[in-house]
């Protein structure tokens, strides 16, 4: 262990990555199922469940507000010159979660 409290690691982690532990891990699951919408010909749902969601739709609605666009049209477009979901500004785009 590192000897921190719960709190005092949320506190850090906000600090160096300015968000917040769980945005970072919605981030992380999200990169990976719009490489995965890229790359395999797996179904949504499979995807969605792959990334670490336990609801399709759920996946669904976070994708659309963190790339700003449905995972069916982001598959659609991928690799056709398509910005959307480009790495920079990565860690501060879209609301994600608001509590």
């Amino acid at each position: 262990t590192i000897g921190w409290s719960r709190r005092q690691l949320y506190r850090k982690l906000k600090a160096v990555m300015n968000q917040t532990p769980e945005r970072f891990i919605y981030i992380v699951k999200l990169e990976f199922a719009r490489q995965q919408l890229q790359t395999t010909s797996s179904s949504i749902s499979e995807i969605a469940f792959q990334a670490g969601f336990s609801s399709p739709a759920h996946f669904s609605k976070l994708f659309r507000e963190y790339f700003e666009v449905t995972p069916r049209m982001y598959r659609k477009t991928a690799g056709k010159g398509s910005s959307r979901g480009k790495s920079e500004g990565m860690i501060n785009k879209g609301p994600i979660i608001q509590k």
